[in-house]
């Protein structure tokens, strides 16, 4: 199958257009969509995009029915998005919980990444803590301050002997 669309730009550029196609989309067609296609991550992304921050009530329904119905990534970003918002309300035994079973629905879904080496990191998991920051440290997803700080991160869990409980201290000035 062919693409009856093909969009040229940056990643930047194609997020941009694909949030305003979104945001202007009718929410009821979009609704319809993702119910019909639960496990198609651009269904949820696109509803997600749609909402912003308008709907809030609406927003966390569709995330709690994809994180009850879906599959792969769109399991692993409603599960990731939901984290969000439990840390945002001080919940964040429950966001660590969210974020760890986001890793497990899909590995390669970027966003998880940072959080979960941190998660990890407290757990005194260091080696699979590397392993995350590594990811980040490497990954277009992320801006470049993230990815220096991973790489920094990473480079300490490495070297410092003196860790305690995952966590790095500063070096001395």
């Amino acid at each position: 199958d062919q693409p009856s669309v093909i969009i040229t730009g940056t990643p930047a550029e194609q997020a941009s257009a694909f949030a305003l196609a979104a945001q202007f989309a009718d929410r009821d067609r979009l609704l319809a969509a993702r119910k019909e296609n639960p496990d198609d991550p651009s269904m949820l992304l696109a509803l997600l995009a749609h909402f912003g921050d308008r709907e809030p009530e609406l927003r966390r329904d569709v995330l709690d029915q994809a994180a009850h119905d879906a599959k792969g990534r769109s399991l692993a970003i409603a599960r990731h998005e939901l984290a969000l918002l439990a840390r945002e309300s001080k919940g964040t035994t429950r966001a660590a919980a969210l974020w760890l079973k986001a890793y497990e629905a899909d590995p390669t879904y970027a966003p998880v990444w940072i959080y979960l080496a941190e998660i990890e990191v407290a757990e005194d998991e260091i080696e699979h803590a590397r392993e995350l920051y590594e990811k980040v440290s490497t990954s277009d997803e992320y801006d470049p301050a993230r990815r220096a700080f991973a790489a920094e991160r990473m480079e300490a869990l490495g070297r410092d002997p003196s860790r305690v409980s995952g966590e790095i201290t500063p070096p001395a000035q």
